[in-house]
């Protein structure tokens, strides 16, 4: 059936009651603005033509009984989003046509299920912004990038401004998404058989947890402490056997992408490298020095020194301070007192007043 070329901007689903034979629909250039829900009576439809129309949006139910269908072209409409369970049931589909919409980010949930049989893939045209949403297309399309058809042009970012044009094929998830940084390892608690590290984090994203290993120094045997989740922040390292000790502490971000693809040079830190003291963009490690025994108590005597030296010349301030007081107050109280020269008063007793002639009386 075509109905191309046409004004149509309405498609009521009664419309396609009856038509248990079709095979072919094709609604092309036309002002479609959305596709309803269709019936099971185009369950046997193997090709649907939509493209150049209005469409701003697919629902998971649009096409969920078209179970026969091999060809999809909802090429250049206004898409911005697509259900992730738009193509569920879709598991026939060869051919599929998303190229030259509006769509900024598509998750790979919604290839996934028409990968089965699916032949060929167009989404160029697209203004993708290629940052921390777009890693599981990314991921998606290293495995099956041989579907892409690029004839028209070529797959590529749009946004943000520096990955401008770059292909998607070839960018590492460290230009997609920014590689987490540990930063600001310290230890905030130390003594001969005991200590806490704390660490920040900057672009979280792909982390998944922390793993935090330490061992001695002059050891390169690393003691697996912890694996911990994506929240943590600090970590106490407990029974340490042998005082004033060097040790080497690491803290190492993991997660789903942390890892090397094929032979690309990547900024974290791999499996392999867990035994060295590589610091990368996803770990921070430090070196550190545990407390003789005696040490804690003689910090301890030297601070109790340091307090009572602080009270006792307080002490003497103050006291100091009160005696001056004192000398002052009875200095002032034994000076002489001045007589005060009484102040005169001066009345009058007749007062001229002029008359109205002229007169004083």
């Amino acid at each position: 059936m075509d109905l191309g070329y046409n004004e149509l901007e309405i498609l009521p689903e009664e419309r396609f009651s009856g038509l248990k034979r079709l095979e072919s629909l094709n609604l092309t250039h036309n002002n479609l603005l959305e596709f309803p829900s269709v019936r099971e009576d185009l369950k046997h439809l193997t090709k649907l033509d939509l493209s150049y129309n209005k469409l701003i949006k697919i629902d998971g139910d649009n096409f969920d009984k078209m179970y026969n269908m091999k060809s999809l072209n909802l090429r250049s409409n206004k898409l911005t989003w697509i259900s992730p369970s738009a193509f569920d049931n879709l598991t026939s589909l060869t051919e599929l046509d998303i190229g030259y919409n509006q769509i900024m980010h598509l998750s790979s949930n919604v290839l996934t299920p028409a990968e089965v049989r699916m032949t060929s893939l167009r989404l160029s045209g697209n203004p993708f912004q290629c940052d921390c949403l777009m890693l599981s297309l990314w991921e998606w399309l290293q495995e099956h990038g041989r579907l892409l058809q690029q004839e028209d042009s070529p797959l590529v970012c749009v946004h943000p401004e520096k990955l401008r044009d770059h292909s998607i094929l070839t960018l590492h998830p460290s230009d997609i998404c920014p590689s987490p940084l540990v930063s600001d390892l310290e230890v905030q608690r130390l003594d001969s058989n005991h200590l806490t590290v704390a660490w920040e984090v900057q672009n979280g994203t792909l982390i998944g947890g922390f793993t935090v290993t330490y061992h001695v120094t002059t050891s390169r045997t690393p003691v697996v402490l912890a694996n911990l989740q994506a929240t943590a922040r600090r970590h106490d390292l407990e029974d340490l056997v042998v005082p004033e000790t060097w040790y080497t502490v690491c803290v190492t971000a993991t997660g789903k992408y942390l890892r090397m693809y094929g032979n690309k040079p990547t900024p974290y830190v791999t499996e392999h490298e867990r035994t060295t003291e590589v610091t990368a963009n996803n770990r921070k490690c430090l070196q550190i020095r545990t407390l003789a025994k005696t040490d804690k108590t003689k910090i301890t005597l030297s601070t109790l020194g340091i307090i009572l030296g602080s009270s006792i010349s307080a002490a003497l301030v103050l006291t100091l301070s009160i005696l001056l007081t004192a000398l002052k107050f009875r200095r002032r109280r034994r000076r002489p007192v001045k007589n005060d020269v009484p102040q005169e008063y001066i009345s009058y007793r007749h007062f001229s007043i002029q008359s109205s002639e002229g007169v004083y009386s």
